[in-house]
């Protein structure tokens, strides 16, 4: 990938400034780290940071299995886990890097998923063995439990589709507040120059 300021987490391009010269126009973005405004294919500089790209369909495990299983988006299992997300994760910094793990993984696994030419079979063994009794423990309020079987399914699932991602490289914008985590929000992943 090019390192460029188009490329760069610290480029603004919800902020820009368009210009007339000669009838040509182009567009220059705020650069949150070093306060200037640039071109999205200028040369990355030293505070160069690799955004994070989020996945195409935007959508993580548990929508894509229920997805694949011919369920809707507001169905329960899905507003439970969300509520789950909601009120209990973001509530407790202790749950703070399963969310991450969320953003970092969860778009990965989702496209390998909907790419395996098992994904129906895929999908009901992992509703099966995973995600309904995750909703039984969350129904039962054994947070603690739900969340280590949760993270038995990304690990399940991460040795199926053979992603191997170091968490740790990862951290979140400043910009992300804690109730966007877990939702695809901006993250990334410092690289150097």
């Amino acid at each position: 990938m090019a390192k460029n300021c188009g490329t760069c987490a610290h480029l603004d391009t919800n902020n820009s400034k368009s210009h007339e010269y000669f009838g040509d126009k182009w567009n220059t973005f705020y650069c949150k780290e070093c306060g200037g405004y640039h071109k999205e294919t200028e040369s990355a500089c030293r505070y160069y940071q690799e955004k994070l790209k989020a996945s195409s369909s935007d959508c993580f495990i548990t929508t894509t299995v229920v997805e694949l299983l011919g369920y809707s988006d507001n169905c329960a299992v899905l507003q439970t886990l969300r509520g789950f997300r909601n009120n209990v994760l973001h509530n407790n910094p202790v749950y703070a890097d399963t969310l991450k793990t969320y953003d970092v993984i969860g778009p990965e696994i989702s496209n390998s998923l909907r790419n395996d030419p098992l994904n129906k079979l895929t999908a009901l063994s992992v509703a099966h063995d995973y995600i309904g009794p995750i909703c039984n423990m969350i129904r039962e309020s054994d947070y603690k439990t739900a969340v280590a079987k949760y993270s038995e399914m990304v690990n399940y699932l991460q040795d199926r589709y053979n992603i191997q991602v170091n968490i740790d490289e990862y951290q979140y914008d400043i910009s992300v507040k804690e109730e966007e985590k877990g939702h695809a929000r901006a993250l990334i992943k410092p690289t150097t120059v």
